[in-house]
């Protein structure tokens, strides 16, 4: 009977310790020298599990720490690069305008005041201003007849003289035809059939020259000073309403802007 004890008791120690199951009956009268064995393996392995799980334990929360540390830092590194801040314009250091020649400038002349180019201007009524007569002053060339195959270096003196020319006769043949009907008029459309155009008017005529010779959005100022231009007109003109309107196209059209790009 007492080794039967010391039996169970040796078997529920060893079966505690190596943490398996024991499917061996122990005697009934070794069970108090059995469960205090049990209990004093149970106490020995618990030092083990305890040291075993608080690595564990403390490693988690520091990897969490470390992984938000990783996301933060991707995070930052994503945001875009700042803009790069942009240079002020620098003015050209020599600036200029070239002219554009008596046929581009004529055709431009041509579309705007919607006549045909070889009408805008005749000398004499018969020799073309443009491709005839003032065609090597405006820059053009005649290499049959003259010898002429470049034009010229240096524009000529009458050279300013040939494009008041041409722009006075375009202007002063649109003026005539829109007056004489201004059911069909291109450009002066609100000018009265008689007595005086009121400001509203000489505004609207003034916006649409702007656009149409300059081929831009008319400016305030610029609209204003045609406007002013009629009591000027009308001080020393017989026929104030076409000269107004001969006078205002004529400006435009031998503007830097029109001649010029």
């Amino acid at each position: 009977m007492y080794r039967d004890s010391i039996l169970g008791a040796l078997l529920a120690t060893a079966c505690v310790v190596a943490l398996t199951g024991c499917d061996q009956e122990v005697p009934a009268n070794n069970s108090t020298s059995s469960n205090n064995s049990a209990q004093n393996a149970v106490d020995n392995a618990a030092p083990n599990n305890t040291a075993n799980s608080t690595p564990e334990n403390n490693q988690s929360p520091n990897n969490g720490d470390k992984n938000n540390t990783s996301e933060n830092s991707q995070t930052e590194n994503s945001d875009p690069d700042p803009p790069e801040p942009v240079e002020a314009l620098v003015p050209s250091q020599r600036p200029r305008v070239k002219f554009k020649g008596g046929a581009r400038w004529s055709t431009d002349l041509s579309r705007s005041l919607d006549i045909r180019r070889e009408e805008l201007c005749k000398e004499l009524g018969e020799y073309d201003c443009v491709s005839v007569v003032h065609k090597i002053t405006l820059g053009g060339v005649e290499p049959y007849s003259m010898g002429i195959d470049k034009p010229v270096e240096i524009a000529p003196v009458i050279a300013p003289l040939a494009t008041d020319r041409v722009a006075l006769s375009a202007c002063d043949i649109r003026a005539e035809r829109d007056l004489e009907d201004l059911s069909s008029a291109v450009l002066f459309k609100e000018m009265p059939a008689e007595g005086e155009p009121s400001a509203e008017q000489l505004e609207a005529m003034g916006t649409r020259l702007v656009e149409r010779l300059l081929r831009r959005e008319a400016k305030a100022g610029e609209v204003g000073e045609l406007v002013a231009f009629w009591e000027e007109v009308k001080a020393d003109s017989d026929d104030p309403r076409r000269d107004w309107a001969t006078l205002s196209c004529f400006a435009l059209a031998t503007s830097v802007e029109s001649l010029f790009y």
